[in-house]
């Protein structure tokens, strides 16, 4: 990842991801890879599980407006993005 070699790391995180489902780091790291490599339906849908396990709303809200951003969907990025807003409006990732 660190490398930008996104279609090299998607396998290795896709595998990660059976072995581990419920890794938030891991479904951020996978959604995040998806997204750079424009599959954005499937970026979503790990972003969404990502925001699921709850422990990391914020990050994952971020994520989430990343990736309707990337899609050319402002109005949709803006509103994850003032939902993290108006729980709190002191986050500054």
């Amino acid at each position: 990842l660190s490398l930008e070699q996104w279609s090299r790391a998607l396998p290795l995180l896709t595998g990660l991801h059976e072995i581990v489902p419920h890794d938030a780091d891991v479904l951020h790291e996978l959604a995040a890879c998806q997204a750079q490599l424009g599959m954005y339906d499937d970026a979503m849908k790990s972003a969404e599980k990502f925001r699921e396990l709850g422990s990391k709303t914020h990050r994952a809200m971020l994520l989430i407006g990343s990736i309707h951003l990337k899609r050319g969907n402002k109005a949709a990025a803006l509103k994850a993005w003032e939902e993290i807003a108006a729980h709190d409006p002191e986050y500054r990732d």
